[in-house]
C-alpha cells in the first residue's frame, strides 16, 4: 500500500469512526509522513510544526476575515443602511436601480474602506439586505454579476449586468451599468 493510500484510508477511518475533520487531517498527515521517513531519526515529524507554521503564516489572509467583519460592523452599526439609503437618493428608485445602487454603495464603501476584497465580501450582502423594498410592493428575483477593473492604484472600473429572473416583468429583463471610480 503506498503512503498515500495510506493517508487516503486513515483519514477515511477516523472520519467514520467520528472525529473531527481537523483531527483526521492531522493524525493521518503525522502518519504518512512517518511511514515515509520510517529511516530518519524522529520519522521527520519535526516537519509537521514547521509545516503548520508555514500554512498558518500567511499574513495577508488575515486581512479577509477582518473584511467581513468590516462589513457586519457596516451593517449593524447603521452605516450600511445610510450608504444604501444615500445612493437610492442619488439614483433614485425604479424598475431596475438595484445594479445602480449597487454600484454607488461599492464606489462609496470601497473609498471608505480602500480595498477590493472588503468591498466585494461587505456590499454583497450590504446591498441584498438593506434593499428589499427598492421596488415598491413587487418582490423579484434576479441574477447580476459585477466586479471592478483596476487600472491603476487611482483609477477603477465597476460594472455590472443583471437579469431579472422572477417577475422580470414588473422589475427589470435586462439592465447593464459602468461606473468609474477615482482614488486620491
Amino acid at each position: 500500500m503506498t503512503v498515500g493510500l495510506l493517508l487516503f484510508a486513515l483519514f477515511i477511518a477516523l472520519m467514520l469512526i467520528g472525529a473531527p475533520i481537523g483531527v483526521a487531517l492531522a493524525i493521518g498527515g503525522a502518519t504518512a509522513i512517518a511511514i515515509a521517513n520510517v529511516d530518519v531519526q524522529w520519522f521527520s515529524l519535526l516537519a509537521v510544526p514547521q509545516n503548520f507554521y508555514a500554512g498558518m503564516a500567511k499574513y495577508p489572509l488575515l486581512a479577509i476575515p477582518m473584511f467581513v467583519l468590516l462589513g457586519v460592523i457596516f451593517d449593524r452599526s447603521g452605516v450600511a443602511q445610510r450608504l444604501v439609503d444615500f445612493a437610492v437618493a442619488i439614483v433614485g428608485r425604479g424598475p431596475g436601480m438595484l445594479p445602480l445602487v449597487a454600484i454607488a454603495v461599492a464606489m462609496f464603501l470601497g473609498g471608505i474602506s480602500g480595498s477590493g476584497p472588503a468591498n466585494a465580501a461587505a456590499v454583497g450582502d450590504l446591498v441584498v439586505t438593506t434593499t428589499a423594498d427598492t421596488v415598491d410592493g413587487v418582490d423579484s428575483t434576479g441574477f447580476n454579476l459585477g466586479g471592478v477593473y483596476d487600472f491603476s492604484p487611482q483609477h477603477h472600473l465597476l460594472f455590472s449586468a443583471g437579469t431579472g429572473l422572477q417577475n422580470a416583468s414588473e422589475t427589470n429583463t435586462f439592465s447593464y451599468y459602468l461606473g468609474y471610480q477615482y482614488t486620491f
